[in-house]
């Protein structure tokens, strides 16, 4: 990876390997992986990145088809370091309503 890498954008992963967000972003928009798959396997995601693709009431980003989509407990399952309090308000933020699948 060419880019130059924030060190605050940087999500450890397995403590070998180093992604931005950017870099998420580019292969979900490219359909490169399920959002599910990014949401089990990477760790400490930040929250706004969070609530965009996996919580998105529009379903943009989500092309894996699943019978259910993602909920807010499954993202509170796999990135434990957020809040439900956290992650309400920054849907609200983002989509300007209340959260609409729990």
């Amino acid at each position: 990876m060419n880019e130059i890498m924030e060190y605050d954008n940087i999500i450890p992963v397995y403590n070998t390997n180093q992604y931005t967000t950017s870099y998420l972003e580019h292969i979900i928009q490219h359909k490169s992986t399920t959002l599910y798959s990014i949401l089990t396997t990477y760790k400490k995601l930040p929250l706004q990145f969070c609530v965009k693709y996996f919580l998105n009431p529009n379903n943009d980003y989500n092309h894996e088809g699943l019978k259910y989509p993602i909920s807010i407990y499954d993202v509170l399952r796999y990135q434990p370091h957020l809040s439900a309090t956290d992650v309400i308000s920054c849907y609200y933020n983002i989509f300007g309503a209340p959260i609409s699948r729990l």
